[in-house]
């Protein structure tokens, strides 16, 4: 009976120094309703206990664990050394923090069983709130409803035919942090392949929890997009993110010309912007309003390391072309 509850799937998955967080999420795989032939766990060079902790859930589970360590990986090198060792039809990915619905497998291996055309799928996200932090950050960037349905799968959650990889490569892993992901899949996406988003499978992701933590992802994301985005064209919702945050940028730049004319420009634009923000204020508390202006800083050292993504005709545009 036990038997009967694998797939033909295996979970790859990367950690370092993830201690606290990598028995969470073997025993949410142990809970699925549909188990993996096998878990492959990739140590990117941990300096905590986090290979011991594998080790001993593994000795007391029933689940398949391999683990493969003893080198200093990237994000992108783990996932690719793990990806080189599967054997079975699908690849299931998963991040450490992340909380996954129990049937989230069983069903995503029935999405691309029942539809030969698709590539990828993946669940929806929806942030974790654990604190105020936590739920402003979820605003911004997840919206009001903390609920989104992205255009681009992404590693927080996703399953693809292992042939996928052969076909069009490994993520690439020459990216100062992170960023594998987007760049793998705007990259098949690009040669026609197709995505599905299960939009009732929702994975509760992690998110930062103070504005420590948050500082340091955004240093991270921004590094990483302003890599990918030099070989993409920006789609249309990040170009209107960026050409909101210019009007920061460009106003402030009116406000130091000297010329007269000019100035006036900046500060109707700062009165505009002040009136705009006294608002956003009044309607969130300080932590909304810190993570959203700290985004709009993130886009704009974005757009100063890429100045010509505005106009550039890149390799994708319009993800929605191959979004099922």
């Amino acid at each position: 009976m036990f038997k009967d509850k694998f797939g033909e799937y295996s979970i790859v998955t990367t950690v370092f120094n993830d201690q606290e967080t990598i028995s969470s999420l073997l025993k949410n795989i142990e809970n699925q309703t549909y188990y993996p032939k096998e878990i492959i766990i990739v140590d990117g060079g941990s300096t905590d206990n986090t290979v011991q902790v594998i080790n001993k859930y593994k000795q007391e589970s029933l689940l398949n664990i391999k683990v493969l360590s003893g080198e200093k990986l990237n994000i992108a090198q783990g996932f690719n050394r793990g990806i080189r060792e599967v054997k079975t039809e699908y690849i299931g990915i998963v991040a450490c923090g992340n909380i996954y619905p129990n049937d989230f497998f069983e069903k995503l291996v029935s999405d691309l069983d029942s539809n030969k055309s698709i590539s990828v799928v993946y669940g929806s996200l929806s942030g974790s709130t654990n604190n105020k932090f936590m739920s402003a950050y979820c605003k911004v960037h997840l919206g009001k409803d903390n609920y989104v349905a992205g255009l681009i799968p992404s590693n927080h959650g996703n399953l693809a035919r292992t042939d996928l990889y052969k076909e069009e490569g490994l993520f690439y892993e020459k990216f100062s942090y992170a960023g594998e992901d987007m760049e793998f899949f705007l990259r098949i996406m690009n040669h026609g392949k197709r995505v599905y988003c299960n939009r009732r499978e929702i994975i509760i992701w992690e998110v930062p929890e103070n504005k420590q933590q948050y500082l340091k992802q955004l240093k991270n994301y921004c590094i990483g997009n302003a890599e990918i985005f030099s070989n993409y064209t920006l789609c249309k919702v990040y170009r209107k993110k960026i050409v909101y945050c210019l009007l920061y940028f460009v106003t402030g730049l009116f406000l130091i010309i000297p010329a007269m004319p000019i100035r006036y420009l900046g500060i109707l634009g700062f009165i505009i912007l002040v009136l705009f923000n006294f608002g956003l204020f009044l309607k969130n508390d300080k932590d909304y309003f810190l993570i959203k202006h700290l985004d709009y800083i993130y886009w704009i050292i974005v757009l100063l390391k890429n100045p010509r993504l505005l106009t550039r005709k890149g390799k994708i545009d319009n993800p929605m072309k191959h979004y099922i």
